[in-house]
């Protein structure tokens, strides 16, 4: 079985784990270009960056989406990981600013990989991350779950 590890931040993972109730998140991309390709419902486990290094969590696929910022947020709301829409439409601003950015013309979209019957660890379970994994990977990396780093993951 083929799962996906997903790097985040620690503000998305501390947000959505002292929420109630969410059956569904919206692990979002601050570009629309580099789509999201697995199969659905497969794993997509929740990795903090630096300098945490840590799996935080874990969900699964339901599906990827490229959407405009203000549909996102009036989808997920809070599932987004924010409090509000302006405070998304911040982060995502100084995120893009970080990586150059540069955006398309018309409709400021985002990708949209909706996590379903998501799970977020309290600090004292956080799992190793993968021996193998580069701080150069920026993205996602796909991992066997049935053998290696993958299965102890």
């Amino acid at each position: 079985m083929q799962g996906a590890i997903l790097l985040t931040d620690y503000d998305w993972y501390d947000f959505l784990r002292a929420q109630d109730g969410l059956s569904e998140v919206n692990f979002w991309r601050p570009s629309p270009r580099w789509g999201f390709r697995a199969p659905e419902y497969s794993p997509l486990i929740f990795k903090l960056k630096s300098p945490h290094q840590a799996i935080c969590g874990f969900g699964y696929l339901a599906r990827y989406s490229r959407l405009p910022i203000w549909l996102a947020w009036e989808v997920f709301e809070e599932a987004n990981g924010c409090a509000n829409l302006q405070e998304m439409e911040a982060k995502l601003q100084n995120i893009r600013q970080r990586i150059g950015y540069q955006s398309e013309r018309g409709v400021d979209r985002i990708g949209c990989i909706l996590a379903i019957e998501t799970t977020f660890f309290s600090p004292e379970d956080w799992v190793r991350p993968p021996a193998d994994w580069s701080p150069s990977i920026q993205s996602d990396k796909r991992y066997d779950l049935t053998t290696g780093e993958g299965l102890r993951v």
